[in-house]
């Protein structure tokens, strides 16, 4: 039908007050087209009373920030509620609606609920081209709940610390005392780093496990969002939505044991248990993906069972062709399992696997495997990107446990990296060659130059400010080197890029990462933030620069001259 036929059908459904997406029991404005009469709207779940404050001003102010978090979905006509804003007629939304179509533009869509909703979904942006000024703050507005705050302003116990101490008349200096140098913003190109992925929460240590944490989870209506994954799902395909549903189950279970009394007999099996489960029910209607068989061999990693996980990759990659197009990052995920477990020696036999090679891993072994592992590189195709940045990995994984030499590893990086441009492919081999020395050296403690990885990390972040993982590979390196003149440099904008809210923010955190010197830096945090507020981008339309100078110096004066009126 055409597109306003559409919309007074639609209109039907809204102002039927039927579940809609988001809600429990939603089925969908198909399911109801099809069976009106047996449909009925659901009646209104009460929200818990908010504690009453004898002071009004503060009673308010708390319920305000009770709604804000919990009130995200339009109220139907017969709430008792004492906003009436809070009802959403569809003549209120009609102008808005939008025939989105393309798969680009549904996906956007979709992330644009998680971010709504609270989720922290790193590389997302709704502009079409990285080049346009498109304001796009309004998905870090997670960053400003008290959880998120709490973690990136140090506490009143660690903002002073005493530098020295005497023992028996000897003044002794004290330990320099770092936090973890991958902070609380999370934030990289799209696509860079998958849900499930390690490295997408703390590097090399099952800490956070996956994107989010339950800490991220703290002041979000936890159904909501299982509603939003399950009513969004495109079909049995949809392996990157299906990963993030799986990552956020990671991150919510743990909070459900304390309903259970007595609690379960082992806790650590049932905190993971209901992901698996939904892992299983995925996997369930399509025994046949590989990508759903991944993503449940890194829940396996996650909860610590290795051998788990192990019986899965050897189940699904040993009798796969190389044809299919996650392959390359499976079997990266499990080379990249045993090294992280200290075996080299199956590390090594999992890459001679990926080329279908076999054997003690003697020289021309060892050579057909970099052949075949380049040629792979060389013919996969363009647009499937994140398979040859896998096949370059392992590549570069085979050179570095061949010689352990680190640099050998880092060349191979640097032969693909100046054949593409400043986007997610470029970011994303930056950031694995960061790892690679990361792992290498800081978490399975191989000797290592450490100025190796820390001029590697300075000419990243010149390159990705933004990146968190570049800034904490960056931090790592300069621990206890006391070189804080050359990260305050860079900080303060010596590389002339323009800041975006990731950024400032992980400055701000970046002022506490050691403790003790947040008050040494509170004054250049403060000037920072002072200008991210100064240098407002603004975007209306086409209006030239001059409009919005006069808008703002008119916003100014009605201010000054308490004309409310005049400022509406």
């Amino acid at each position: 039908m055409p597109f306003q036929v559409q919309l007074h059908e639609f209109e039907e459904f809204w102002e039927s007050e039927v579940a809609r997406t988001g809600e429990d029991g939603s089925k969908g404005w198909m399911l109801w087209y099809l069976s009106k009469s047996d449909q009925s709207p659901p009646a209104m779940q009460p929200f818990p009373p908010v504690p009453p404050d004898l002071d009004p001003y503060r009673e308010w102010a708390r319920r305000e920030a009770f709604f804000d978090s919990k009130a995200l979905l339009p109220f139907r006509s017969d709430a008792d509620t004492y906003d009436p804003y809070s009802t959403v007629l569809f003549s209120d939304i009609r102008s808005m609606m939008l025939d989105v179509r393309s798969n680009s533009a549904r996906e956007d869509f979709r992330l644009a609920w998680l971010s709504f909703l609270g989720l922290c979904v790193p590389g997302f942006c709704l502009a079409p081209s990285p080049d346009l000024d498109w304001d796009d703050r309004w998905k870090m507005e997670f960053l400003t709940r008290p959880t998120n705050l709490n973690s990136i302003f140090p506490s009143e116990d660690s903002q002073v610390k005493l530098l020295t101490d005497s023992v028996a008349g000897v003044v002794i200096g004290r330990e320099r005392e770092y936090s973890s140098p991958f902070g609380p913003v999370r934030s990289w190109g799209r696509g860079v780093l998958d849900a499930l992925d390690l490295a997408s929460a703390e590097p090399g240590r099952i800490q956070r496990r996956g994107l989010w944490s339950s800490k991220d989870l703290a002041d979000i209506d936890e159904n909501v969002v299982r509603c939003i994954f399950m009513s969004l799902r495109l079909g049995k395909e949809d392996f990157e939505w299906d990963s993030l549903m799986l990552a956020f189950e990671l991150a919510a279970n743990p909070k459900k044991y304390v309903f259970f009394s007595p609690p379960p007999p082992c806790l650590h099996d049932f905190i993971i248990r209901s992901a698996t489960k939904v892992s299983k029910m995925l996997l369930s209607t399509n025994q046949d993906s590989l990508a759903l068989w991944g993503a449940h061999a890194q829940l396996e990693r996650l909860r610590g069972r290795l051998d788990d996980a192990r019986k899965v990759y050897q189940t699904i990659l040993i009798a796969s062709s190389n044809t299919q197009y996650v392959l390359g990052r499976l079997w990266w995920n499990w080379a990249e399992m045993e090294w992280l477990a200290g075996d080299e020696r199956q590390t090594l036999n999992v890459i001679l696997k990926s080329v279908h090679l076999e054997g003690s891993g003697s020289g021309v072994t060892l050579l057909r495997a970099k052949r075949l592992l380049e040629d792979l590189v060389a013919t996969e195709d363009v647009t499937n990107w994140k398979e040859r940045v896998a096949w370059i990995r392992l590549r570069a994984l085979l050179e570095l446990l061949i010689g352990h030499q680190p640099t050998s590893a880092l060349s191979i990086f640097d032969k693909y990296l100046p054949l593409e441009g400043r986007g997610v492919f470029n970011e994303s081999l930056t950031t694995s060659a960061l790892l690679l020395l990361y792992y290498h050296g800081t978490i399975l403690r191989n000797p290592m130059p450490p100025t190796i990885l820390r001029e590697r990390a300075y000419a990243a972040y010149g390159a990705y400010p933004s990146n968190s993982i570049v800034l904490g590979t960056l931090l790592e390196a300069e621990k206890g080197q006391s070189v804080w003149g050359r990260l305050r440099a860079m900080f303060d904008g010596g590389d002339t890029k323009a800041k975006n809210v990731a950024r400032r923010i992980e400055e701000v955190w970046v002022a506490s990462w050691e403790t003790g010197r947040w008050r040494a830096e509170l004054e250049r945090t403060r000037s920072g933030l002072a200008a991210a507020v100064e240098h407002e981008r603004y975007v209306i339309s086409n209006l030239p620069c001059i409009a919005v100078t006069i808008l703002i110096d008119a916003i100014q004066d009605a201010f000054e001259s308490y004309y409310v009126e005049d400022l509406h």
